[in-house]
């Protein structure tokens, strides 16, 4: 009796270093995440004397690689151009502009479509830029502020215009795999056999620094606290049911792993959504709570496996599963709460968030069942040698 209490104090004492620890990283990085995360170098676009000073070094640099095409073959300029990067990078104060070269080429129907000829990387040569933005609209599915194919045509046309006014358009930057807002210049490269423009810009404003957002800002705390004390509680039970010493594999599988998870959970970030985004996704969770119907029913049948033979009622393979089971429940009724009274989009997003780490608990609580039964059967065939 004295150990069984002296083990549930343990219990609850390691409990409150999980939870210590977890406040301790909320407040120091989870609240302050922005601040700790490196974000893309951007300029500042509305402090006059900057703009002017940067827009003065891109047109110099511009000019100064439109003379160097005029001097020479276009098979030549290009050679040139990705030979070094020294003539297609440039360094301003510490930060890098990356000149890009766009081919305007004529289609078999007609149509024209702006081929990659130079760029910082060798990867996107001679890809259309109607595929780099889609490539780039592929890596941030979920968002509003998407790429359009319209940018090449309007960097094109700024050499009718005033280049000095450049254009502001959105892009996804492969290298920080950020969402940013650029400012580009560019100016038309025309000859015989060529027609297209070259150009450079720099980030402005950086959107996934300004309208990410980590889970833990989201997710509805009324309802973690208690999703945490019913980890706490089915550990608790475990141990209290099962009289072998099992004292660090509870601590291990029923309190050290949920609780980093939540953890990391918690520190996930993503960026903003739409309405129909947003029902899309809580879709998706509510398919997975109907079909994790096919695992409950399972685990219901291993547990009358269990319950059938009297020599393992009183088994840790039974209690403990009897135990995860029932809390496995609980989590899936708070996973299936509809909400429906929702006032934003931001309500949305914790009614999704919230019931996605319940659904994902669900599955592991429900996996952890599957596993020790079948390494119980395993053990008990001599399958395996456990101790």
């Amino acid at each position: 009796m004295y150990a069984t209490v002296y083990g549930l104090g343990k219990l609850f004492f390691i409990y409150l270093i999980i939870l210590a620890i977890q406040a301790y990283v909320v407040i120091t990085y989870t609240l302050h995440w922005k601040e700790h995360k490196k974000w893309i170098p951007t300029f500042n676009d509305d402090d006059p004397k900057e703009r002017e000073s940067l827009e003065k070094f891109i047109n110099e640099k511009i000019q100064m690689l439109k003379k160097k095409f005029e001097s020479m073959s276009t098979n030549e300029f290009l050679t040139y151009l990705m030979a070094d990067e020294k003539n297609r990078i440039f360094d301003y104060k510490d930060k890098k502009l990356y000149i890009f070269l766009w081919e305007k080429v004529k289609l078999l129907d007609g149509k024209y479509e702006f081929i990659n000829r130079g760029y910082a990387t060798q990867e996107t040569i001679d890809v259309p830029f109607s595929d780099l933005v889609k490539k780039n609209n592929y890596q941030v599915p979920f968002n509003e502020f998407k790429s359009q194919v319209v940018v090449a045509d309007m960097l094109y046309s700024l050499n009718d215009r005033n280049i000095n006014d450049g254009y502001k358009y959105y892009w996804y930057d492969p290298i920080y795999k950020e969402l940013v807002q650029k400012k580009s210049y560019a100016v038309q490269l025309k000859s015989k056999d060529f027609d297209a423009f070259i150009g450079t810009g720099f980030n402005i404003k950086s959107i996934s620094k300004e309208y990410s957002e980590i889970y833990y800002e989201n997710i509805y705390k009324d309802r973690l606290y208690p999703i945490s004390f019913f980890m706490f509680i089915g550990s608790f039970l475990v141990y209290s049911f099962i009289k072998e010493n099992n004292f660090w594999k509870v601590v291990i599988l029923f309190l050290l792993i949920p609780n980093i998870y939540i953890l990391y959970y918690l520190n996930i970030t993503e960026d903003v959504s739409s309405v129909e985004q947003e029902e899309s996704r809580l879709k998706a969770i509510n398919d997975g709570v109907l079909s994790i119907s096919f695992l409950v029913s399972v685990n219901i049948f291993i547990l009358n496996s269990l319950a059938s033979n009297k020599n393992l009622i009183n088994k840790p393979i039974f209690l403990e599963s009897s135990v995860i089971f029932s809390l496995s429940l609980l989590l899936l009724l708070f996973s299936i709460y509809k909400q429906t009274n929702f006032n934003s989009i931001a309500d949305m997003k914790s009614n999704r968030i919230t019931k996605q780490l319940t659904f994902n608990l669900v599955v592991y609580y429900n996996l952890f069942i599957v596993i020790n039964y079948l390494l119980f059967i395993a053990k008990e065939n001599q399958i395996l040698k456990l101790k």
